[in-house]
């Protein structure tokens, strides 16, 4: 990509979350979002970061995961997390991957009450380990 599309694209991102920044302001000013439809704007918002940035999804990975555990997606947002939480231990943010797979193992314990299936990514003990914690 050369440098005139980088800065077309980013100043179009920066417009895009302006844009839904104003708008989930103008919204909170009426009286606030009704939980379904911040589930939605979640949801939308994380699925334009997939499409937005799909060659290279890697610097997202962390609000990624926020928008999908917002949007009620747990499975999905434990996929980030995962990702998010390894990706910290490769630069030694060892509190930062720790606070990702807590997060994943939180939202695992939920996906098993409400009688889901357990999401491996947010039991890996290795990636736990390494982040600090002892299993």
């Amino acid at each position: 990509m050369e440098t005139t599309n980088y800065l077309q694209f980013g100043a179009a991102l920066i417009f895009v979350l302006a844009l839904i920044g104003a708008i989930a302001l103008l919204l909170r000013a009426v009286g606030g979002l009704q939980f379904a439809q911040r589930r939605a704007l979640h949801r939308a918002v994380a699925e334009w970061h997939e499409r937005a940035h799909a060659e290279d999804l890697a610097p997202y990975y962390g609000m990624l995961a926020h928008h999908w555990a917002k949007a009620e997606a747990p499975a999905r947002a434990i996929d980030y997390l995962d990702l998010a939480g390894r990706q910290a231990l490769r630069t030694f943010a060892n509190r930062e991957a720790q606070r990702f797979f807590g997060e994943a193992l939180a939202l695992d314990v939920q996906i098993r009450r409400a009688g889901g299936r357990p999401t491996p990514a947010a039991r890996s003990p290795e990636a736990l380990r390494r982040a600090g914690w002892h299993c």
